[in-house]
């Protein structure tokens, strides 16, 4: 997923070099397109929101919410027996 965000700066910055365009909404609007399928549920919570987010914001929290995601899966699927909670009695 950084891989997929740092390009996606990257080029955008380009543009912006190039002086294509310099909208920062239009940027978060594809950069919240361009995500997989599978953050759905995050994608329509920030779409709920007031106001939509910087990019730099919303580059943070995708992220953040990747390596959550990462994180999440690797510990049940690494150490299962975690889930349960063993009592001596």
């Amino acid at each position: 997923m950084s891989n997929l965000i740092n390009g996606f700066f990257m080029t955008f910055d380009k543009l912006r070099e190039m002086e294509i365009f310099s909208v920062d909404d239009l940027l978060s609007i594809i950069l919240l397109y361009g995500i997989p399928d599978s953050f759905e549920n995050f994608r329509c919570a920030i779409e709920s929101r007031d106001t939509l987010p910087s990019a730099d914001a919303l580059k943070i929290k995708i992220l953040e919410e990747s390596e959550s995601r990462r994180g999440g899966e690797s510990l049940t699927t690494r150490y299962p027996e975690r889930l349960f909670i063993f009592k001596k009695i």
